[in-house]
């Protein structure tokens, strides 16, 4: 999907433009509600030897590694637009944590887990109908 097909599928589910929703956000009277940091250092937790990215479950914190997203890491040439697309899905799929979705068991949602790679580039960079509705931006 391109970034303007993002855009488009934004705008479809929410009945805002991408530029709507940003200025209603900066209209609110709050600081914003989550962090999501990026790092080049490849991440594991205890239980596994590698994970793309780790969230708080309803907390106000993520984090995405580049380094097993990264064409490089799998003896291809550097693909920045691969890596981008990538990028936005594990940052979709982390930040859904930390609003408290749990992981998918739909095709079509970003909230799918990732064991590989390759699952990152199957599953699209949106929400399922399910879990868009449990977001905060969608009541």
């Amino acid at each position: 999907m391109s970034f303007q097909a993002y855009l488009d599928a934004i705008e479809t589910k929410t009945g805002k433009t991408p530029q709507q929703l940003v200025d209603e956000a900066h209209g609110e009277d709050h600081a914003p509600e989550r962090a999501l940091g990026v790092t080049a250092l490849d991440l594991f937790i205890p239980a596994l030897s590698f994970v793309f990215g780790e969230a708080q479950l309803g907390g106000t914190a993520a984090v995405v590694s580049l380094h097993r997203l990264r064409a490089e890491s799998y003896g291809l040439r550097p693909d920045p637009a691969l890596l981008f697309e990538r990028l936005v899905k594990e940052a979709l799929h982390e930040l859904g944590h930390t609003h408290g979705l749990v992981h998918c068991q739909s095709f079509d949602c970003v909230m799918r887990s990732s064991t590989y790679v390759e699952d990152i580039d199957q599953k699209p960079q949106l929400f399922c109908d399910s879990c868009w509705t449990r977001l905060p931006l969608a009541r």
